[in-house]
Formats: C-alpha cells, sequence, structure tokens
C-alpha cells in the first residue's frame, strides 16, 4: 500500500517509546478497536509523564509559599497543585486523540468513498484496506485508490498549504517481449524508457497527472481541481492504452 498523509497504524499494542515517537515525530495515527482500548493507553501514557512534572510543581510551590515567613503555608493550594497538571494536559489529550483515532479516519473514508462513486463508475471489487487506501478492479485492471494530504513546499523549505488529493496507483512489471527494452540487467529504469514515456505524455490533458515510478504508476488529483467527471477515467484510460504500449502487465493487489 502506498502510504498517506497521515497514515493509520495499530496503536494497541505500541509500548510507551514508539508510541511518543509516532505521536510527535512521524504523521502517523492510531487506531483502535474500542473506546476502551484507546481511553487506556492514552490515560496511562498521558500520565505517565505527568507524574514525573507533578513533583516539581510540588516543590515549586513550596519554596513559593515558605519564602514569605509572615504567611502561613496554604497546604490546600499545595495539595492541589498535584492535580493540576492532570486536569490541564489530559482532558486535552484525550480530546486531541479521539479526533485523530475516531472521527478523522471516518471523514478520510468517506471523502473516499465519495471519490470512488463519482469519479470511477463501473469499478468492482471496491474493499477497504486502511481509512486512506482501496483496492478494487476497473476495466480488468487492480487499482489502488488513496487520500493523502501533500504539503506545498517555498523554496525556503517551508510548508505553504496543505492540498486534499486522491489518488490511484498500479503496479506493474514487463512483459517478457519487452524486459530488455525498458529495464537494465539491475531492474532499473531505462532512460530511453522514460524519455519515450515523457514525449507520448508531453502536452496530453490525460496524461497530465500521470506519474511513472518504479514498478508503479501514479495519478494524483487535487481536490480542489477536480470538477470533470471525466477526469478520472479519462487518466486510467490513458494509463491502459500506455501499459499496453510499452508492454507491461499489472500486478493484482
Amino acid at each position: 500500500m502506498i502510504k498517506t498523509n497521515p497514515a493509520y497504524i495499530n496503536g494497541e499494542f505500541l509500548d510507551i517509546k514508539d508510541y511518543f515517537i509516532h505521536l510527535f515525530f512521524t504523521e502517523d495515527r492510531f487506531l483502535y478497536t474500542s473506546i476502551w482500548n484507546w481511553w487506556i493507553q492514552t490515560t496511562l501514557y498521558c500520565c505517565l509523564p505527568i507524574s514525573f512534572v507533578s513533583p516539581f510543581i510540588l516543590i515549586g510551590f513550596f519554596y513559593i509559599e515558605s519564602s514569605d515567613i509572615y504567611e502561613p503555608i496554604d497546604v490546600d493550594l499545595m495539595a492541589s497543585s498535584i492535580w493540576m497538571p492532570y486536569l490541564f494536559f489530559l482532558p486535552s489529550f484525550w480530546m486531541v486523540t479521539y479526533y485523530h483515532s475516531f472521527i478523522a479516519p471516518k471523514r478520510a473514508t468517506r471523502k473516499l468513498k465519495q471519490f470512488i462513486s463519482r469519479y470511477i463508475q463501473g469499478a468492482s471489487k471496491i474493499t477497504q484496506r486502511t481509512p486512506t487506501n482501496y483496492t478494487l478492479r476497473w476495466e480488468g485492471i487492480d487499482f489502488e485508490i488513496g487520500y493523502t494530504i501533500v504539503p506545498e513546499i517555498t523554496p525556503k523549505g517551508k510548508v505553504k498549504h496543505n492540498h486534499e488529493c486522491f489518488f490511484f496507483c498500479v503496479y506493474y512489471g514487463p512483459l517478457p517481449a519487452s524486459e530488455s527494452l525498458l529495464f537494465d540487467e539491475n531492474g532499473y529504469m531505462l532512460d530511453t524508457f522514460v524519455e519515450e514515456w515523457n514525449a507520448y505524455c508531453k502536452g496530453k490533458k490525460s496524461c497530465r497527472q500521470l506519474m511513472l515510478g518504479h514498478f508503479t504508476i501514479l495519478g494524483l488529483f487535487k481536490r480542489t481541481e477536480l470538477s470533470d467527471d471525466r477526469e478520472v477515467t479519462e487518466a486510467m484510460e490513458q494509463l491502459q492504452y500506455l501499459l499496453q504500449r510499452f508492454g507491461l502487465f499489472t500486478l493484482h493487489i
């Protein structure tokens, strides 16, 4: 499967180290089989770091209170300071993680199903693989269909805008008769293959979204730019012709 942004993984069996690595350093989101399993893990993993912070807050309050020798130490305030991090961080952590684990995946899946029903009519064997990845068969070819966020990067390396995109992908291989004409002995695409592909696609509207990769061909469409209901299937039809033209076969997914 093509890894989408965000990508969804099973979060139930992650230890606390892997959990926070995925949470803060990747675009991965966690899926759970039940709300109970989500609540147990998020509460436990959130409370553990807070438990290390609370004693320092207590010490800070004690230092502030004890520095004023003319005022008695407010024991109630000091006791309540232990719970302040839990009361502040835990509800926020619950809301954010619940949204990303239960609401956002359903929204992405709904958008993807609408894309398939509107732009890829006549598809069969439609199967959900992840919240953002489906597989289907259209005109005898197995396609992977996905929903992803593609960032627009400025020359300075900053994200200017995030674009909602849909894509289709086929996995291919060369037929025996064309293998030596398209790939070298190490399995890499020959420059002549890429040049001929680009020469054919140049200036053709139906090829504009197609991207040739190593044993994959991808069609990428910005959600905001999809207007013609035939745009996606025209690209798929063009892909179908290109497979025949270059002597390629598609792999079953």
